[in-house]
């Protein structure tokens, strides 16, 4: 955790002295890795994980996130990069804080995890603080909306290939947060309402600077 964590961290701050065509170079190179990674990943998390390779399709939010944030680096969007912050800080970096890994260090099964869900996190870190983005107030409702659109559209995927990305079929076989909030349908409200609270969440470091630049700007005016 410290190690993926500290990387997304410094790497890009170290990078911010370099030129801007250095910066788009690398950034290029990082979006490719994210889709090179993500698409030779279908057959080897099957492999690592021992599960059926439909379920290894990069449907679920982290492995679409591989693309969003391909993406955000390539075309540098901020519209992507406000869909994909939140979802990152929300989802993969709270998968990261409590893996769901059934072995320890150094299985393979344990390091694909780690650098799965430390990929997307890094990109994020990337795109805050070399590309200097930020996410805005009406960013949270921007990605929720998303989310929401995202998961409609899985709807028909999984009934097609009897799946369960987004555990909208079904709650996981362990034991989750999932339990508290009642059976099918309902979890799935419970969800989307811990989603949102999250989305505040990992807003709030960013609100206080938000607020000084409106308050500036206002002044301005």
């Amino acid at each position: 955790m410290t190690l993926v964590v500290g990387t997304a961290a410094l790497a890009p701050l170290l990078c911010r002295r370099l030129g801007e065509e250095s910066v788009r170079r690398l950034s290029l190179w990082i979006a490719i890795a994210l889709v090179a990674y993500r698409l030779i990943g279908i057959p080897f998390h099957a492999w690592a994980y021992q599960a059926p390779m439909k379920s290894q399709l990069p449907f679920q939010i982290c492995g679409i996130l591989f693309f969003i944030d391909a993406w955000v680096l390539w075309k540098r969007s901020y519209l992507a990069y406000e869909i994909a912050y939140f979802l990152t800080m929300a989802g993969t970096l709270q998968a990261l804080i409590t893996p769901d890994v059934r072995y320890a260090f150094p299985h393979i099964e344990f390091l694909v995890f780690f650098v799965s869900h430390g990929m997307p996190v890094f990109a994020i870190f990337w795109a805050t603080f070399v590309f200097g983005f930020r996410p805005r107030f009406v960013s949270i409702f921007k990605s929720f909306a998303a989310t929401l659109v995202y998961a409609a559209c899985l709807v028909p995927v999984n009934a097609l290939l009897d799946t369960n990305f987004m555990f909208l079929r079904a709650k996981p076989a362990g034991a989750s947060l999932l339990d508290q909030f009642g059976p099918w349908p309902w979890y799935l409200v419970g969800a989307g309402g811990v989603a949102l609270v999250l989305f505040f969440v990992v807003y709030l470091p960013f609100l206080p600077g938000n607020l000084r630049r409106r308050t500036r700007a206002a002044r301005a005016g």
